[in-house]
């Protein structure tokens, strides 16, 4: 192991040791170094303290765990333009508090930033280039840059290339922590791994996932903004309040199409304002969504073969309690033109949400029928660009001809060539019973916005 010191604050331990060796730094507290040796390490309640402008190369045939560490409630700790190769973890952040770690060089790591336990952490202006990991990770399943169980992290402005699949499942990068800001950088592939039920409150905005796909699964409270998807999945699946805004979804420039959004199970997902361009038959792959919000995005139809949808499944019984804020758009750049994607299409659910908007009663006269299930269109009479909840109600003609329950339900909406709705279909179905006949009025109360 060779350690180059070009300069050393006040303050600073630098050492390049193997096995358990006590050795005393300038601030009178004794430092342990583990069996696989430390090229700098600051532990116990360390303070005020700059590591800087270090170079710390590992040689193939050795073994190191940590280039730099900082561990056991060390605190106000500035880790800047240091140089490291091949250790199994460049940077270490361990147990620590108010921690910057900025403008350093890592090489040759199936970890180039370990971040864990900590709090008020800061590493921005980072380069990390996973190629040929001089040894196998010894943490468990380790991203380039890797958050572990930490609260108040800010990663920002941090350029990660060359993921190494292993053996052992590695990632890009990896977000295990709460509250939690992932801005500005730029991942040249491999997967970014934010999936987990402890992980809350955590924003993913304004960085590049170039064919890195982004799994934010079973977490809460996340937002994913301004981010550009080259070909790179987004998974949101059984998330409970996620926010994807303002996103680009395109595809890489040697791929035909952009990637899949996948949401599953999902609850109070916002998907809304983003832009698509190039997708194969949709973007969106959605399944048993409740409280599901979207609108305001546009999608780009750039050469024959594109899909025109966003939405797999849409508004249906695969995804109850979906609503629509504003209708999307589709650019059909093939045949010049620009029109509204129509909304609530195959909708089998009662949808309500609280808007300033108008309602509007409509009814239907049925004469006496013996179907089992009666369709009825009814006409609004005027449009609405937005709907927000449909309610049909039945009323029998007599109850000498009505002794079975008629249950109404909507089950779609006709919209026109703008996207505004002027139709709803209600399905009447009389349950097994006494009665032979189905004979009232059906009658919808429609609120939206005109």
């Amino acid at each position: 192991m060779r350690t180059i010191c070009q300069h050393v604050p006040k303050n600073t331990y630098l050492e390049s040791v193997f096995g358990k060796t006590a050795v005393p730094i300038p601030s009178g507290k004794t430092t342990i170094v583990d069996n696989y040796g430390d090229g700098i390490s600051l532990e116990d309640r360390i303070s005020n303290v700059t590591v800087s402008n270090n170079v710390l190369i590992l040689s193939g045939n050795e073994l190191g765990r940590c280039g730099i560490a900082v561990d056991y409630s060390s605190r106000n700790i500035s880790v800047d333009n240091n140089t490291i190769y091949g250790y199994d973890r460049s940077i270490h952040i361990e147990t620590s508090t108010s921690v910057t770690v900025r403008g350093n060089k890592t090489y040759k790591s199936a970890c180039g930033l370990y971040i864990a336990l900590s709090k008020n952490i800061i590493a921005s202006d980072n380069f990390i280039d996973g190629k040929s990991p001089l040894n196998s990770p010894k943490i468990s399943e380790p991203g380039l840059l890797y958050v572990y169980k930490s609260d108040s992290v800010r990663i920002a402005g941090n350029f990660i290339q060359n993921w190494t699949n292993l053996a052992t499942r590695t990632f890009a990068a990896k977000v295990w922590g709460s509250n939690v800001t992932f801005e500005s950088n730029v991942i040249e592939h491999g997967p970014v791994f934010g999936y987990g039920g402890t992980n809350n409150r955590n924003r993913f905005v304004g960085n590049l996932f170039n064919d890195a796909d982004l799994d934010i699964s079973y977490t809460k409270d996340a937002s994913v903004e301004r981010n550009r998807f080259y070909t790179a999945k987004l998974i949101t699946s059984y998330t409970e309040n996620t926010t994807v805004t303002g996103n680009d979804f395109v595809p890489h420039p040697d791929s035909t199409y952009a990637d899949k959004v996948i949401v599953y199970g999902s609850k109070g997902l916002i998907f809304s304002g983003n832009r698509i361009a190039s997708v194969q038959d949709y973007l969106v792959d959605d399944y048993q969504n409740t409280s599901y919000t979207f609108g305001h995005n546009m999608l780009f139809r750039k050469k024959s073969t594109d899909g025109s949808r966003i939405f797999r499944y849409g508004n249906s019984s695969r995804n109850p309690l979906m609503f629509t804020a504003y209708p999307d758009l589709l650019k059909d750049e093939v045949t010049g033109s620009t029109r509204p994607l129509g909304t609530f299409v195959d909708s089998d659910t009662t949808v309500s949400r609280q808007f300033a908007t108008k309602s509007i009663t409509k009814r239907a006269v049925v004469s006496a029928t013996t179907a089992a299930t009666v369709d009825v269109v009814i006409s609004l009479g005027t449009t609405f660009p937005v709907v927000h909840s449909i309610l049909p109600t039945w009323t029998p003609a007599s109850q000498s001809l009505n002794t079975t329950e008629v249950v109404p339900q909507v089950v779609g909406t006709h919209v026109d060539a703008s996207g505004r709705v002027y139709e709803v279909k209600v399905r009447l179905t009389r349950s097994t019973g006494t009665g032979t006949t189905t004979n009232g009025t059906v009658s919808i109360t429609v609120t939206g916005t005109e």
